[in-house]
């Protein structure tokens, strides 16, 4: 439940701007969230405001205090690990585990859950999980994939325009007078999308069809 309560919270009211956009131009959500996952920080939150403080909108008043503690743990853990800023990490921690544990298409795949550090090893899956969906562009049907990139670089585009106005460094991708969408694509699905799924198709080998898509 908190897994999928977090996919569908991840983005809420998002402004339409990166993480970099707001911190660069000193916005008030970086001021607020002292310039660390300051999109993520805010999604998460907003969405329990609404719960906690919106009439008919308390998803978790028949849980126990202990229940909506664990939660709550888990919904912002997973929300904060759709921060970019946390790929590298994430990539270096879970290859490490399945070397460590021989995992290959899902044989040991058991050995990724921690007896001793069972909470937390189970909830580094469900983000890496979740940072793999929120970047599942790629992994859809070609027509679909097609169609968001376009709306995803348009999106770019509007922030570079932002950025410009303000006299703000451009960020990657967003300046659309260079952006490239066949090489931006390639670059992406080679250095982020493929190595993801790789990788997680080896602890849960029913991805594959996705694998084999963004292939």
């Amino acid at each position: 439940a908190a897994f999928l309560l977090s996919a569908i919270v991840h983005d809420f009211r998002y402004p339409g701007v990166t993480n970099g956009c707001l911190i660069n131009s000193t916005n008030y959500l970086a001021l607020a969230y002292n310039d660390k996952a300051v999109l993520e920080s805010y999604h998460v939150s907003e969405a329990f405001k609404i719960a906690y403080k919106e009439k008919g909108c308390n998803l978790f008043e028949k849980l126990t205090n202990g229940e909506k503690t664990i939660l709550r743990k888990r919904m912002i853990s997973s929300v904060l690990a759709t921060d970019m800023a946390m790929h590298n990490d994430m990539m270096a921690k879970l290859k490490n585990l399945i070397l460590v544990h021989n995992i290959r298409r899902g044989k040991n795949s058991e050995k990724i859950i921690n007896p001793k550090n069972e909470f937390e090893s189970k909830q580094f899956l469900l983000d890496f999980c979740l940072h793999v969906a929120d970047c599942g562009n790629t992994y859809r049907e070609f027509g679909v994939y097609k169609e968001l990139v376009i709306r995803l670089l348009e999106e770019f585009g509007r922030q570079g325009d932002i950025e410009k106005s303000m006299k703000l460094p451009i960020s990657f991708l967003c300046d659309r007078t260079v952006v490239n969408l066949p090489v931006s694509q390639i670059g992406y699905i080679a250095g982020i999308a493929k190595p993801m799924m790789s990788l997680l198709v080896e602890v849960l080998p029913g991805l594959e069809i996705f694998f084999t898509q963004v292939n």
